[in-house]
């Protein structure tokens, strides 16, 4: 009965390819993306373990190497204040 407002969470969809403009936006299609992707996985596996399979997504996902690195970056820059924040 209390349970019926907890739902799955969704998987955040890719962002449609060619919408990038492949400039390295502070507000990049992508990193919004990749900030889904991290939010998704938080709520699904509580226990640490979704890093790796977020950068394959981002890897896969992201086509133009050069954006793809730096969707990474910007990734692992996240999760190190995320770690700073619980130590």
């Amino acid at each position: 009965m209390g349970n019926e407002h907890l739902t799955e969470p969704k998987h955040p969809e890719a962002p449609i390819p060619g919408l990038c403009c492949g400039q390295g936006c502070a507000n990049c299609i992508y990193i919004t993306y990749a900030h889904e992707l991290i939010e998704y996985y938080q709520k699904k596996h509580s226990d640490g373990g979704h890093r790796e399979k977020i950068l394959k997504e981002i890897e896969s996902q992201v086509e133009d190497a050069n954006v793809r690195l730096f969707v990474i970056s910007e990734v692992k820059a996240t999760w190190r204040e995320m770690d700073r924040r619980k130590s």
